[in-house]
């Protein structure tokens, strides 16, 4: 018997690092180096690969909000 989920795989989404449940996912990616259900992640340019694009968003999102403090 299958799984439900591989008939139905949730649609990927552009990572937004002000969202909790974004970041949330990718703490998980990083503790079990697995996506439970597969990346939900789009890609986007000029990355090439998603941990790499995750790590810099979210680093720009940190700094953009030191920045406003300053």
């Amino acid at each position: 018997m299958y799984r439900v989920k591989s008939y139905n795989p949730k649609p990927r989404v552009q990572f937004d690092p002000s969202n909790h449940e974004h970041r949330l996912d990718y703490a998980s990616y990083l503790k079990y180096n697995n996506w439970r259900e597969g990346c939900p992640f789009l890609l986007e340019d000029p990355y090439e690969d998603i941990p790499t694009m995750i790590n810099a968003k979210i680093t720009e999102n940190a700094l953009r909000s030191l920045m406003s403090i300053v």
